[in-house]
Protein backbone atom coordinates (compact mmCIF):
# COMPACT_ATOMS: atom_id res chain seq x y z
CA UNK A 1 0.00 0.00 0.00
CA UNK A 2 2.70 2.23 0.21
CA UNK A 3 3.05 2.64 -3.69
CA UNK A 4 0.21 5.00 -3.16
CA UNK A 5 1.84 7.15 -1.43
CA UNK A 6 -0.06 10.60 -0.04
CA UNK A 7 -3.45 9.60 -2.02
CA UNK A 8 -4.21 7.12 1.28
CA UNK A 9 -2.39 9.12 3.91
CA UNK A 10 -4.93 8.95 6.85
CA UNK A 11 -7.19 6.53 5.07
CA UNK A 12 -8.19 3.42 6.56
CA UNK A 13 -6.49 1.20 3.71
CA UNK A 14 -5.78 -1.63 6.10
CA UNK A 15 -9.23 -2.02 7.24
CA UNK A 16 -11.64 -1.22 4.80
CA UNK A 17 -9.35 -2.31 1.92
CA UNK A 18 -10.36 -1.47 -1.46
CA UNK A 19 -13.45 0.05 -0.73
CA UNK A 20 -11.38 3.09 -0.05
CA UNK A 21 -9.92 3.08 -3.32
CA UNK A 22 -13.85 3.83 -4.06
CA UNK A 23 -13.52 7.12 -1.57
CA UNK A 24 -10.30 8.13 -3.29
CA UNK A 25 -11.81 7.76 -6.98
CA UNK A 26 -15.20 9.42 -6.13
CA UNK A 27 -12.66 12.38 -4.59
CA UNK A 28 -10.70 12.91 -7.51
CA UNK A 29 -13.95 12.32 -10.10
CA UNK A 30 -15.67 15.30 -7.46
CA UNK A 31 -12.90 17.50 -8.69
CA UNK A 32 -12.50 16.93 -11.70
CA UNK A 33 -16.17 17.22 -12.61
CA UNK A 34 -16.49 20.52 -10.38
CA UNK A 35 -13.89 22.03 -12.67
CA UNK A 36 -15.67 21.03 -15.72
CA UNK A 37 -19.05 22.24 -14.39
CA UNK A 38 -17.08 26.10 -13.93
CA UNK A 39 -15.50 25.53 -17.18
CA UNK A 40 -17.93 24.96 -19.09
CA UNK A 41 -21.64 26.10 -17.24
CA UNK A 42 -20.10 30.14 -16.60
CA UNK A 43 -23.23 31.45 -17.23
CA UNK A 44 -25.65 28.58 -15.99
CA UNK A 45 -25.50 29.58 -11.82
CA UNK A 46 -28.04 27.73 -11.13
CA UNK A 47 -26.70 24.43 -12.74
CA UNK A 48 -23.93 25.12 -10.98
CA UNK A 49 -25.08 25.01 -7.58
CA UNK A 50 -27.27 21.77 -8.61
CA UNK A 51 -24.08 19.74 -9.66
CA UNK A 52 -22.24 20.96 -6.13
CA UNK A 53 -25.23 19.98 -4.44
CA UNK A 54 -25.25 16.49 -5.91
CA UNK A 55 -21.91 15.88 -5.55
CA UNK A 56 -21.63 16.76 -1.59
CA UNK A 57 -24.95 14.32 -0.96
CA UNK A 58 -22.45 11.80 -3.18
CA UNK A 59 -19.99 12.34 -0.80
CA UNK A 60 -22.34 12.27 2.38
CA UNK A 61 -23.12 9.22 1.34
CA UNK A 62 -19.93 7.48 0.31
CA UNK A 63 -18.51 8.71 3.21
CA UNK A 64 -20.94 7.57 5.58
CA UNK A 65 -20.80 3.92 4.07
CA UNK A 66 -17.72 3.66 3.21
CA UNK A 67 -15.79 5.44 6.51
CA UNK A 68 -12.52 5.87 4.59
CA UNK A 69 -10.66 7.64 7.94
CA UNK A 70 -8.79 5.89 10.34
CA UNK A 71 -10.72 7.54 13.09
CA UNK A 72 -14.45 8.23 13.98
CA UNK A 73 -13.52 11.66 14.51
CA UNK A 74 -11.93 12.19 11.17
CA UNK A 75 -15.17 10.52 9.59
CA UNK A 76 -17.65 12.91 11.95
CA UNK A 77 -15.26 15.77 11.22
CA UNK A 78 -15.56 14.74 7.19
CA UNK A 79 -19.16 14.87 7.26
CA UNK A 80 -19.70 17.99 9.10
CA UNK A 81 -17.50 19.44 6.99
CA UNK A 82 -19.52 17.89 3.87
CA UNK A 83 -22.85 19.20 5.63
CA UNK A 84 -21.65 22.30 6.50
CA UNK A 85 -20.59 22.52 2.47
CA UNK A 86 -24.05 21.38 2.02
CA UNK A 87 -25.87 24.30 4.35
CA UNK A 88 -23.88 26.71 2.26
CA UNK A 89 -25.14 25.74 -1.00
CA UNK A 90 -29.19 25.96 0.09
CA UNK A 91 -27.56 29.56 1.16
CA UNK A 92 -26.56 29.95 -2.45
CA UNK A 93 -29.89 28.78 -4.06
CA UNK A 94 -31.27 32.14 -2.40
CA UNK A 95 -29.14 33.91 -4.61
CA UNK A 96 -30.55 33.05 -7.89
CA UNK A 97 -33.24 34.44 -9.73
CA UNK A 98 -35.89 32.40 -6.63
CA UNK A 99 -35.55 35.20 -4.40
CA UNK A 100 -35.46 38.51 -5.88
CA UNK A 101 -36.24 40.45 -2.66
CA UNK A 102 -32.85 42.19 -2.02
CA UNK A 103 -32.84 42.21 2.00
CA UNK A 104 -34.03 38.93 1.89
CA UNK A 105 -30.82 38.09 -0.26
CA UNK A 106 -28.69 40.68 2.33
CA UNK A 107 -30.14 38.45 5.29
CA UNK A 108 -29.23 35.09 4.06
CA UNK A 109 -25.72 36.26 2.68
CA UNK A 110 -25.19 37.25 6.84
CA UNK A 111 -26.83 33.85 7.60
CA UNK A 112 -24.11 32.48 5.48
CA UNK A 113 -20.86 34.47 6.56
CA UNK A 114 -22.07 33.34 10.02
CA UNK A 115 -22.54 29.39 8.85
CA UNK A 116 -19.16 29.97 7.32
CA UNK A 117 -17.62 31.34 10.73
CA UNK A 118 -19.01 28.88 12.86
CA UNK A 119 -17.39 25.54 10.45
CA UNK A 120 -14.17 27.06 10.28
CA UNK A 121 -14.03 27.82 14.05
CA UNK A 122 -15.39 24.41 14.79
CA UNK A 123 -12.41 23.09 12.34
CA UNK A 124 -10.28 25.14 14.13
CA UNK A 125 -11.12 24.01 18.04
CA UNK A 126 -11.19 20.09 16.68
CA UNK A 127 -7.35 20.29 15.26
CA UNK A 128 -6.45 22.47 18.57
CA UNK A 129 -8.23 19.36 20.70
CA UNK A 130 -6.14 16.90 18.14
CA UNK A 131 -3.19 18.57 18.65
CA UNK A 132 -3.29 18.70 22.67
CA UNK A 133 -3.89 14.67 22.72
CA UNK A 134 -1.15 14.43 20.64
CA UNK A 135 1.30 16.14 22.49
CA UNK A 136 -0.43 15.25 26.27
CA UNK A 137 0.33 11.55 25.40
CA UNK A 138 3.54 12.08 24.27
CA UNK A 139 4.62 13.85 27.01
CA UNK A 140 3.48 10.66 28.94
CA UNK A 141 4.98 8.08 26.90
CA UNK A 142 8.21 10.10 27.51
CA UNK A 143 7.31 10.37 30.96
CA UNK A 144 6.82 6.51 31.44
CA UNK A 145 9.97 5.99 28.92
CA UNK A 146 12.00 7.91 31.70
CA UNK A 147 10.66 6.06 34.62
CA UNK A 148 11.29 2.77 33.04
CA UNK A 149 14.90 3.75 32.29
CA UNK A 150 15.13 5.43 35.94
CA UNK A 151 14.00 1.77 37.54
CA UNK A 152 16.38 0.31 35.24
CA UNK A 153 19.58 1.73 36.46
CA UNK A 154 18.76 1.38 40.34
CA UNK A 155 18.28 -2.58 39.81
CA UNK A 156 21.50 -2.26 37.84
CA UNK A 157 23.50 -3.41 41.27
CA UNK A 158 21.20 -5.76 42.15
CA UNK A 159 21.57 -7.36 38.58
CA UNK A 160 25.25 -7.32 38.77
CA UNK A 161 25.16 -9.06 42.14
CA UNK A 162 23.44 -11.63 40.95
CA UNK A 163 25.62 -12.47 37.91
CA UNK A 164 28.83 -12.45 40.95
Amino acid sequence: MNRFGSLTNGLAVFREGPKVFTFVWLSQLRKLTLVLVLVFMQDLFFWQIVCANYQSIIMMYCIGLIRPFQTRSQVYLELFNEFSALVLLYHLWCFTDLQPDVDTRELIGASMIYTTCASFGLNLVIIGLNIVKTFTTKVKLRYLRYKKIKKWEEEKPEREKKLR
